[in-house]
């Protein structure tokens, strides 16, 4: 899986557990079958993951 994480500057890609901690959290946008369930958010203001046209 590909995540480009905007407003973080990062785009990653994994297959394992990972945790991301910051201010905000980031906007996915036009994607399809993203599997998140090895990723932890943690944001100290507003939604951890904001989705956009995503299916």
């Amino acid at each position: 899986m590909t995540l480009c994480l905007r407003g973080l500057g990062v785009v990653c890609t994994f297959s394992f557990l990972m945790e991301i901690a910051g201010q905000k959290g980031f906007v996915m946008e036009n994607a399809r079958k993203v599997d998140l369930s090895g990723l932890t958010v943690d944001v100290k203001e507003g939604e951890p993951i904001t989705r956009r046209n995503v299916q």
